[in-house]
C-alpha cells in the first residue's frame, strides 16, 4: 500500500544513516504524493477555474508539502503522484554511497508508485457500457411489471373495497421502485471512494493518520540502538 510504503523507505533510510533533514524531506515528499492522489481523483487539477487566482498547487504550498520552486515540474504534468515517488528514488540515489541500500529503498519507491497506478487504473476503468445498460434496462423493466402489478391489485381492491390492500399496493409502487433507484445511484457515489462526496474517503483523515506515524519513524531513537557509523554526507534537497 502507499501507507506502508512511505513507512517503509523512512525506515529503511532512518537504518541507513540518514540525517534529520534528509528524513524530514523524504516524509514530505510521501505526504505530497498521498494528497497529489487524492487531488488528481478528484479533479483539482483539471478544472483550473475552479481553482482561483491562487491556482491548483496553493492549499499544497500552505501545507508545507509542496515548495514554490517544486510547482513547475509539477504543472501540466500527467500522473503528478507517481511522478513524486521518482523525485524520491533520485533523493536516494544523491546521497547515499551504497549502491545496494539504495537498490533496496529505490524497489520500495517501485511500489509506492506502483501502488499509486493500480488506485488510478482501477478508479479510471469504467464496466463496459453493454453491462451498464443490461442493469440499467433491468431496473426500469423492474419499475413497469410492478407498476403493472400493484395497479391491477389496487384495482381489484378497490372495486371490492379492500382498502387496506390498496393502500398496501400504492406504498410498494412508490417504495420498491425508489429502492431500485436509489441503489443505481449509490453505485455511481461508491465508484470513486476518492472523490469529495460525503461517503468518500477522507483526505484530512488518511493525512494525519499518515503524518503521525511518519513524525514517530523520524523522531530520533535511544542511544544503545542507534549505529555507531557516522551518517553520510547531506545534500540540499533542492
Amino acid at each position: 500500500t502507499l501507507h506502508g510504503t512511505v513507512l517503509d523507505v523512512l525506515l529503511l533510510l532512518s537504518t541507513s544513516g540518514a540525517t534529520q533533514e534528509q528524513l524530514q524531506c523524504v516524509a514530505r515528499l510521501g505526504l505530497l504524493s498521498q494528497a497529489l492522489l487524492f487531488d488528481e481523483c478528484r479533479g483539482t487539477f483539471e478544472n483550473a477555474q475552479a481553482n482561483g487566482a491562487e491556482g491548483p498547487f496553493s492549499g499544497l504550498v500552505k501545507m508545507g508539502l509542496l515548495k514554490e520552486q517544486e510547482i513547475p515540474y509539477l504543472a501540466d504534468r500527467a500522473q503528478k503522484a507517481q511522478t513524486v515517488w521518482l523525485w524520491i528514488a533520485s533523493y536516494v540515489k544523491l546521497w547515499l554511497n551504497d549502491d545496494k541500500k539504495a537498490y533496496k529503498i529505490q524497489k520500495r519507491c517501485c511500489n509506492g508508485r506502483a501502488a499509486i497506478s493500480a488506485i488510478r487504473t482501477q478508479l479510471g476503468t469504467q464496466l463496459p457500457y453493454t453491462y451498464v445498460q443490461l442493469i440499467s434496462v433491468m431496473v426500469q423493466c423492474n419499475h413497469c411489471i410492478m407498476g403493472l402489478g400493484c395497479g391491477y391489485t389496487g384495482a381489484a381492491a378497490l372495486v371490492l373495497g379492500h382498502y387496506a390492500l390498496l393502500v398496501a399496493q400504492i406504498a410498494q409502487t412508490v417504495i420498491v421502485p425508489a429502492t431500485f433507484q436509489s441503489l443505481l445511484d449509490v453505485c455511481v457515489y461508491v465508484s470513486d471512494p476518492y472523490g469529495s462526496d460525503v461517503i468518500d474517503f477522507s483526505f484530512l483523515s488518511y493525512h494525519l493518520a499518515l503524518a503521525k506515524v511518519c513524525e514517530s519513524f523520524i523522531s530520533p531513537i535511544p542511544p544503545e540502538f542507534a549505529a555507531k557509523q557516522s551518517p553520510p554526507d547531506a545534500r540540499s534537497p533542492g
